[in-house]
Formats: structure tokens, sequence, C-alpha cells
């Protein structure tokens, strides 16, 4: 949950299988590549509404959470599974 809209990395979770449900409000998530896949994988944004599920592999990608034109209480879930 935020409120001010500052940029925050999501933790890395138990299983390398996670996601970001949105419950509430709208964020930009840029998706950066993690050290190992830089040479392969590049960089990129999307915006997260209410009811949208993010799935990604911490393995690969490092979520960025960003400020929207939404000034909105952002509410999400983060887990994942193995």
């Amino acid at each position: 949950m935020d409120f001010k809209q500052d940029k925050y990395k999501i933790p890395d979770t138990e299983c390398n299988n996670s996601f970001l449900l949105t419950l509430q409000g709208s964020r930009i998530v840029e998706l950066k590549p993690a050290e190992e896949c830089k040479h392969e994988c590049k960089s990129f944004k999307l915006e997260l509404k209410e009811s949208y599920l993010l799935c990604y592999n911490w393995w690969y990608w490092r979520p960025l959470v960003q400020q929207s034109t939404s000034n909105e209480t952002f509410i999400a879930h983060v887990g994942s599974y193995c």
C-alpha cells in the first residue's frame, strides 16, 4: 500500500515465480532485467490498473513501482509460488 507515489522496489519473494495483483488504484511498473539478463533483456514499463495481475520471475526481472497519473491510494498484493 502506498499513498505518496514514491518510487520503490518490490522485494524478492520466497519463490522466484512472483505476482503483483492490483486491488485499488494504479501505478506504472518498470521491469528492469536482472544483472544476468542485461545482455539479452531490455527494460520496459506498463501501467498496472485495478484488478490487473503482473506475473514475473525475479531471477530475470526486478520490478520498480513508479508514480502514475492517478493520485489514488495504491493497494496491491505481492505473492509467489514454487
